[in-house]
């Protein structure tokens, strides 16, 4: 009865079944609460409900979805922040291992959780970090996002593909532009990144898009410096 209630946004159902004392977090079939199925509801109220009525923001579904991770599903960022204010675990994990950064649609939702110090670049079962998800649904903007809050452009997904070999391999100019002109936290292009890493095909591939050999990290290194070092 409280996930049906909750499910169809009856606020005032919700509230009676709470006074008479509703178990709260019970579950359905498959493992749902109803502040699972409040968090997906367009109606923030029976949200708010459930929450003063403390139920219980780390449960988990079957598929390991918290309510977190379903709010930034969803775009939702008020209950994104509400969430993140109650304590909500940031990196929980769900059955593929995605946390909800990985998981979010919109832009204000990664913001929020960046600015709460989601981890950027925890791989899920597939190898995959928020910005690997973000370049295949082309979400150029949460791509500028993650970048400019220091994602890794070096880790690699399961077959071994770099953020910038996977753009290039898809032919997403748009996101090949971005990543060739992305520097890392030591002032790294990715031309620098592929020559301290040996990459010579990656190498190739950044010198025919005219990628800057004059370029200096931090260290005052050029790429060839970096290749000759490495």
């Amino acid at each position: 009865m409280l996930m049906a209630a909750a499910s169809s946004g009856n606020v005032q159902s919700l509230q009676r079944l709470i006074a008479i004392r509703a178990p709260l977090d019970a579950r359905d079939s498959d493992g749902d609460t109803a502040l699972h199925f409040a968090v997906m509801h367009r109606n923030p109220a029976c949200f708010t409900v459930l929450l003063n009525a403390k139920a219980d923001i780390t449960a988990r579904n079957k598929n390991g979805q918290s309510c977190l991770g379903l709010a930034a599903y969803e775009g939702y960022d008020d209950r994104v922040r509400t969430l993140l204010a109650a304590n909500a675990s940031i990196d929980a994990r769900d059955a593929n291992g995605r946390t909800a950064l990985m998981l979010c649609k919109e832009v204000a939702c990664v913001n929020t959780l960046l600015s709460a110090n989601a981890n950027r670049d925890i791989r899920d079962r597939y190898g995959k970090t928020a910005l690997i998800l973000a370049m295949e649904h082309n979400r150029i903007d949460m791509m500028k996002t993650l970048i400019a809050n220091n994602a890794s452009l070096q880790t690699k997904n399961s077959k071994g593909e770099t953020p910038l070999v996977i753009a290039m391999n898809t032919s997403h100019e748009e996101q090949i532009q971005l990543l060739v002109g992305a520097v890392d936290t030591h002032g790294n292009t990715a031309l620098m990144m592929a020559a301290a890493d040996g990459d010579v095909k990656t190498i190739l591939m950044l010198l025919k898009r005219h990628a800057s050999l004059r370029a200096r990290n931090q260290n005052d290194e050029t790429a060839l410096l970096l290749a000759v070092k490495n």
